[in-house]
């Protein structure tokens, strides 16, 4: 194309135009216009466009008029390139605000439920004990929140929930459950979370800020050990021996799973798992891996010789090549929970009858308390029961150092 050949209107300051070669807009061929102007000791020139685009000399005018006094003002656009790059961007945050809005329509039509669903998604990628998370929101929590929109659950709501759960759970239990929906919301507020696969972000304000949190911090440790009512009786071993006798008359594998925690200190989880790769009988010792937490044992676990034998005729009723747990469940898959022989037995050997206190009540956990309580009973130094039981730090076994009446009597009686 040639250079273009300007011609300076005569009615309107400032305006130019050039005629296209070939192309023609009415009778006449069409007009590209373009402005000059001066402001703020600066020199500009702003090309428009084309006649057949709707320009004019007087509309050419008029915008140059508009950019003279957004000089002075010191407001742009002062060109027409800065104009068009301002309407792109509010073309696009015009584009983004009607995304959020659309967002915002279809976040307030999901249920608590849904992004519950979400969730689990994302927390079994993500987090090693997820079913601690889906097995408290479909005993505690689905009830009351499944069915409720997700922006509509209130801080007054979670506060009745929490009374609820304060009626049937401890303190530490029920911030687990309430603890549960702070993640649901922190991870929409992320976008760490997907539905009907696309990212789901959340731009309101979690209800979980107005409740309390801090008031959930009862004493929730086990204080019940096979041994706890045996001094008042006069018979040691009283509580151990009949529970130990009824589990291995009703369940071999019950029998054995108590066995393992109360003389190795495995956590039922830990004990369903183990295998036989983990425990050398000639040496003696168990190799706990990947506790809770994913924690391996620092140290190997010394097999006690009660716990030998029942090990030794577990290891002869079955064959280990063949099935690697110690003690399989159905299909010789892990037990995910206790066996309600275990309860069962406790029940019907009245061994809570007259408890109300739930730290006092006898259950499964109960025997690696024991486990850890006779360890320090005998000394045991605290850096080798935190290794023993597989906690990270001193804090969770500082309590089995100096929680033996006896040790404290002891320790009394040798002051002059």
């Amino acid at each position: 194309m040639a250079t273009p050949k300007w011609e300076a209107s005569q009615k309107f300051k400032g305006v130019r135009w050039y005629k296209h070669e070939s192309r023609k807009y009415g009778v006449r061929y069409d007009r590209c216009f373009d402005i000059r102007y001066s402001g703020s000791g600066q020199r500009f020139a702003s090309t428009l466009g084309w006649e057949s685009a709707g320009w004019s000399e007087e509309k050419a005018y008029l915008k140059r008029d508009e950019y003279l006094e957004n000089l002075k003002k010191g407001e742009k656009p002062y060109t027409y390139k800065q104009e068009l790059e301002l309407l792109k961007l509010k073309n696009e945050l015009d584009s983004q605000i009607k995304l959020q809005e659309a967002e915002s329509r279809r976040n307030e039509e999901l249920t608590f439920g849904e992004v519950f669903a979400a969730y689990m998604v994302w927390a079994k990628n993500n987090k090693t004990h997820w079913k601690d998370d889906e097995q408290r929101y479909n005993s505690h929590l689905k009830g009351s929140l499944h069915t409720v929109l997700f922006n509509e659950v209130s801080s007054y709501l979670l506060e009745q929930i929490k009374a609820t759960l304060l009626k049937k759970l401890s303190p530490a239990s029920t911030k687990h459950c309430i603890v549960i929906v702070r993640q649901v919301y922190n991870r929409a507020i992320e976008g760490a979370i997907g539905i009907n696969d696309k990212p789901f972000l959340w731009y309101g304000v979690s209800p979980i800020v107005g409740v309390k949190l801090r008031n959930l911090v009862g004493d929730n440790s086990k204080q019940r050990t096979l041994d706890t009512f045996d001094s008042s009786e006069g018979e040691n071993g009283r509580d151990e021996k009949k529970l130990m006798l009824s589990l291995e008359e009703r369940s071999f594998v019950t029998y054995g799973l108590a066995m393992t925690s109360l003389y190795a200190g495995l956590r039922f989880a830990e004990a369903a798992h183990l295998k036989w790769l983990h425990i050398d009988l000639k040496s003696g010792h168990i190799n706990c891996l990947e506790g809770k937490g994913g924690l391996d044992r620092k140290i190997l676990i010394p097999i006690h010789k009660k716990l030998r034998s029942v090990l030794e005729i577990q290891f002869e009723k079955q064959n280990p090549k063949q099935i690697d747990l110690v003690w399989p469940g159905q299909s010789n898959i892990p037990f995910k929970s206790v066996s309600s022989t275990f309860p069962r037995v406790v029940k019907e050997l009245k061994l809570n009858e007259g408890v109300t206190d739930r730290r006092m009540k006898l259950d499964f956990h109960s025997l690696r308390h024991t486990f850890a309580t006779r360890l320090g009973n005998a000394g045991a130094p605290i850096t080798i029961l935190r290794d023993l039981l597989g906690h990270r730090d001193l804090t969770m076994v500082s309590r089995y150092a100096k929680s033996s009446q006896s040790v404290a009597e002891e320790a009394i009686a040798r002051l002059e």
